[in-house]
């Protein structure tokens, strides 16, 4: 959209909100429409985030998306919950880097049991969809729930909801896991650093980021190298 020689060029076009469509790939005449409704620059003209859920793209979209509802979502879940702090947030960061379409049943299943359209999932609507398609629906249903809602908002938004249901295969594939580590490792020098590791992870108590860097930090040297990300992405937690 903001196709630009270098870096500052792209910027200027960001700031101007000048874009194209020319490194799309066939876009549709709804799929431009929302996106020039989206980047509007003047806040006032800008549709509302509740109007652009309505469009006629998106609610296209979901009638794609129906009938596809991810399998086994309570033990993904519930492996999240068990997970280790540092994993729950790689997870969260892989949740940000996957590909549309490695991801489109989850994102298909995420919009399903948006019953309001909200872009939020509440527990009751993850309850009831869960036994709409057949789910048994387990007695510590909403610490699962509580431990996935990792912002402790009250519902859980998509990217909670992805980091919370993605399969070992899917977070596990190498591009996933490099584009996980260069995150973080934000002066490219092939390992993380404590500082590096602070500025990414958004987390008021330092104490539980210091626990977070020192799990990962298998040898001890004061840095998370590749090797040791993977080491913690593969390891499984007991089940709690």
């Amino acid at each position: 959209l903001f196709f630009a020689v270098d870096e500052a060029s792209i910027l200027e076009r960001v700031k101007s909100g000048s874009f194209d469509f020319d490194e799309m790939e066939d876009p549709t005449d709804e799929a431009m429409d929302i996106i020039n409704q989206m980047l509007t620059i003047d806040p006032v003209a800008r549709p509302s985030a509740k109007s652009l859920l309505e469009h006629a793209w998106l609610e296209s979209s979901k009638a794609e998306g129906e009938g596809r509802f991810a399998k086994n979502l309570v033990a993904r879940l519930r492996k999240f919950r068990a997970a280790s702090q540092f994993k729950k947030v790689a997870l969260s960061l892989a949740a940000q880097l996957e590909r549309d379409e490695d991801i489109r049943e989850l994102q298909d299943t995420f919009i399903t049991l948006d019953k309001d359209a909200s872009g939020t999932l509440t527990h009751n609507e993850i309850s009831e969809g869960l036994a709409s398609h057949g789910a048994k629906l387990p007695k510590d249903l909403a610490d699962i729930l509580a431990a996935v809602d990792t912002d402790g908002s009250g519902s859980i938004d998509y990217t909670e909801f992805i980091a919370a249901t993605l399969t070992r295969r899917q977070y596990l594939r190498e591009e996933v896991l490099w584009a996980s580590f260069r995150t973080f490792d934000l002066d490219g020098d092939g390992k993380i650093s404590r500082e590096e590791f602070e500025q990414v992870v958004a987390m008021s108590d330092k104490d539980d980021i210091t626990k977070m860097f020192e799990e990962a930090d298998l040898n001890g040297d004061d840095h998370i190298d590749f090797h040791e990300l993977c080491v913690m992405m593969r390891k499984s937690a007991s089940p709690s």
